[in-house]
């Protein structure tokens, strides 16, 4: 999972790494969590940026929540990836058959009874105000962000037993 800082560009949230104003603040890989640009705390980008490249490299199967985000913003700052990729969002958007339902992390995790993240909160304000994750002290960032690991873990483990097969099967569709 990654957080980022972001843009308001014409009244949108632009949180892409297309825009050179934005950076990427945060990755939670598993349990662990690592730091790269944050205004508030000086962090050791190179070591972090070797480290979750190591986790990549012996990384088989990448699952995410709207992953197509992580991976872009993964790509974009330099790490390497070339393993199987799985989508809790894609998941229930195919399972839905058709019909429109929420894909929210919060909302797949209602749907499938999983735990849900640790919700805004005192992160909600800072949003309000149009802060990025490079903002908002970064104890709280990594709360969050932990959430959002451990609540996309337990989605894509309540789909694996829904469709009776693992992870590893449903991703090799």
């Amino acid at each position: 999972d990654v957080e980022t800082s972001f843009q308001i560009v014409d009244g949108k949230v632009d949180p892409l790494p297309f825009n050179p104003n934005n950076c990427l603040v945060s990755i939670g890989v598993n349990d662990e969590y690592y730091f790269f640009n944050h205004n508030h705390e000086n962090f050791d980008i190179q070591s972090n940026h070797k480290a979750v490249q190591d986790i990549l490299d012996k990384t088989t199967l990448l699952v995410g929540h709207n992953i197509k985000f992580d991976l872009q913003w993964l790509f974009a700052t330099g790490f390497k990836y070339s393993g199987a990729v799985y989508d809790t969002m894609v998941f229930d958007y195919v399972w839905a058959r058709g019909v429109k339902v929420p894909l929210s992390l919060d909302e797949c995790c209602r749907r499938h009874q999983t735990t849900t993240k640790k919700k805004k909160g005192i992160l909600e304000k800072y949003l309000q105000d149009g802060m990025g994750f490079d903002i908002i002290p970064h104890e709280i960032v990594e709360e969050y962000g932990i959430a959002d690991v451990q609540s996309t873990y337990e989605v894509a483990l309540s789909q694996s037993k829904q469709e009776g097969k693992s992870i590893e099967q449903i991703a090799a569709y």
